[in-house]
């Protein structure tokens, strides 16, 4: 069975988690010694980064195309496809027509990258590890 559209493909938790710890810690620091400026602005990027990571897809598959994704949540970059099959997974990375995209696969939701990998193996007509 076909896995339904769009596809999202998460970064993963763990980045996020860890980034989100060091951010409060920062800012909790920040706070506790009085001086706020620069530590707390340090402290609250990193949170809004932290929260991108926990929360935002890094690329998003619709159909006829691969939405690359900023951790706000904007499309950054398209890559368009024909069909599910032009996509492949080839050395940890995602390539649309052969051209690599993507990040490395240690940088991704496990589960996520596992269901965009069989959605791909049953568009080829291979059989799903």
């Amino acid at each position: 069975m076909s896995e339904p559209l769009p596809i999202e493909v998460h970064y993963n938790k763990v980045f996020g988690a860890v980034m989100l710890a060091c951010s409060l810690f920062i800012l909790a620091v920040a706070f506790s010694i009085g001086k706020p400026f620069p530590q707390a602005l340090t402290g609250g990027i990193t949170l809004l980064v932290s929260l991108g990571f926990l929360f935002q897809p890094v690329m998003v598959v619709v159909a006829g195309a691969v939405q690359m994704r900023n951790l706000f949540g904007m499309t950054m970059k398209t890559y368009p496809f024909d069909s599910l099959a032009d996509l492949e997974i080839r050395g940890g990375r995602l390539r649309v027509n052969d051209k690599p995209i993507g990040s490395g696969r240690w940088l991704l939701h496990g589960g996520d990258w596992d269901k965009l990998g069989r959605a791909i193996e049953t568009a080829r007509g291979s059989t799903p590890r």
